[in-house]
């Protein structure tokens, strides 16, 4: 046999292992995703009340009954005698598949608008934002502050004041007295449609059933 063709096939019965083993000079093996982990996050309603009454059922604005349909619900909070300083909390379900540590964080300002607004925009432990939760008709309890929201395999519940229902509005909000309006960033959470359609009967805002708004997704380290 030709030794120039020896040569060759000798070549190559050494690169082409070499090159599937990715051990040429400056060759690296491809990366790949070790691990996959499921989330999901719930938030509950914040009224002060455990046993929480709604004012009005899923609308936009609650000007007529039925309302006009929307993602928000009213929650009666501090309404009947006007107590200032009636409190709002941030309630959330959160599970992670995996670690036992938290799923992210959540900045607590204020965003007014039309109405008075506290928003809790909420940030992964990887640093992606995963939309806000609003709370319209009140005012924040510490602007500036923040909300590390706890999760697990076996679910994690966190409670947190974030803000106080306000006792007086702008003259160009629709308003029919002290309250919570409570909606989220629909574009990312889906929400409880289903459940929270009878007024004036208590729920359990602490339950886990009884969330509001949920979002998942997962992480890919």
């Amino acid at each position: 046999m030709n030794r120039f063709i020896v040569s060759v096939l000798a070549f190559a019965a050494v690169l082409i292992p070499a090159m599937a083993a990715g051990l040429l000079p400056g060759a690296t093996s491809p990366s790949a995703h070790a691990t996959t982990e499921s989330l999901e996050l719930r938030i509950n309603p914040g009224p002060q009340a455990y046993n929480a009454i709604l004012g009005c059922t899923w609308h936009t604005a609650c000007t007529s009954n039925p309302p006009p349909f929307g993602y928000g619900l009213d929650w009666n909070n501090g309404h009947e005698d006007y107590s200032p300083n009636t409190p709002v909390y941030w309630r959330s379900w959160a599970y992670r598949s995996i670690g036992w540590t938290q799923l992210g964080t959540a900045a607590i300002f204020q965003n007014n608008g039309n109405c008075k607004d506290t928003y809790a925009s909420v940030t992964d432990a990887f640093g992606f934002g995963k939309g806000a939760v609003v709370y319209t008709h009140t005012n924040a309890y510490t602007a500036g502050g923040g909300i590390t929201i706890p999760a697990s395999p076996s679910w994690s519940y966190k409670n947190q004041r974030v803000g106080s229902s306000v006792t007086s509005e702008f003259s160009y909000c629709a308003w029919d007295g002290q309250h919570l309006h409570q909606t989220a960033d629909t574009t990312m959470y889906s929400s409880a449609t289903s459940n929270f359609l009878t007024t004036g009967g208590g729920y359990n805002v602490d339950s886990s059933g009884n969330w509001q708004q949920r979002q998942s997704w997962q992480w890919n380290y």
